[in-house]
């Protein structure tokens, strides 16, 4: 059964800029009702008046976990219970598994993980109690098919599709739907945001646009779909995981040998 969208209440994290500022515009233009949820206030402010005062701005850092109490305390007073929940937020990490240090691990995992987790957990006993609602978990194509140079981030994003099976499991019959979206390499700040020990990548992809991601996403909590895989070459790198890991371990280990060139050539 399709699902409209108009006048319900939806809450967007990581909103101020990229795919999140993406979806609220998407969710806007279908009719609902938004909380914009990020750390960057002013950024807030200003998608918010674009969308015509039909957006309320909850400033939270969602690392912090009295924040993302905080933050779903404000949206549910501004918006009453919250229909659609955009696990947006995340934060990048870049470099080999032996140089990453454990602070870094850990701060990514808290956005990454522990955040979506902890605002499910805070909003899933009201839509249990309604028989409604749809949380989106934005991961990634990294988080079917780990790559050099990343597998902290790609780490995080296991987690987080891990997490989303055994919730979808947990939610059987409850009303309560789960979609997950895979983007590829997308339009926005995340890389020039994202830690490093030392190492940023320096390819030549094309991105694809913030919007074309958001709206495909918006589409699929429409239709009730469960996930959303974007790039032929995602699509293409979990099919051939699945037929020869070992052929995939061969690219991959080709690509690292090419990052590290590069990365040699630049210093």
């Amino acid at each position: 059964m399709r699902r409209n969208l108009h006048d319900k209440s939806v809450l967007v994290t990581g909103a101020s800029r990229g795919i999140g500022a993406a979806l609220a515009r998407q969710f806007a233009a279908k009719g609902a009702r938004l909380a914009l949820v990020a750390r960057d206030e002013t950024a807030l402010e200003t998608l918010s008046s674009e969308l015509g005062g039909v957006a309320e701005v909850v400033c939270a850092d969602l690392s912090v976990e009295a924040d993302r109490i905080r933050a779903m305390d404000e949206a549910r007073a501004k918006l009453g219970p919250i229909d659609v929940l955009v696990n947006n937020a995340g934060r990048g990490l870049y470099g080999s598994v032996e140089t990453l240090e454990p602070e870094q691990l850990r701060s990514t995992f808290e956005l990454n993980v522990v955040a979506p987790t902890h605002l499910c957990a805070l909003l899933l006993p009201s839509m249990r109690e309604r028989k409604t609602g749809t949380i989106v978990m934005v991961s990634s194509v990294l988080g079917a098919r780990a790559v050099p140079m990343s597998g902290g981030y790609c780490a995080s994003k296991f987690a987080l599709e891990a997490l989303c099976q055994s919730l979808r499991a947990e939610l059987v019959d409850s009303g309560v739907h789960v979609l997950v979206v895979r983007p590829g390499r997308t339009e926005s700040s995340f890389r020039e945001a994202a830690q490093s020990t030392g190492f940023r990548p320096n390819d030549t992809m094309q991105p694809m646009s913030a919007a074309k991601v958001a709206e495909a996403s918006v589409r699929a909590v429409e239709r009730g779909a469960t996930r959303v895989n974007f790039t032929s070459a995602g699509r293409a790198m979990m099919a051939a995981e699945r037929v020869s890991p070992a052929i995939v371990d061969r690219v991959m280990s080709k690509l690292y040998r090419k990052m590290v060139k590069g990365t040699d050539a630049e210093q």
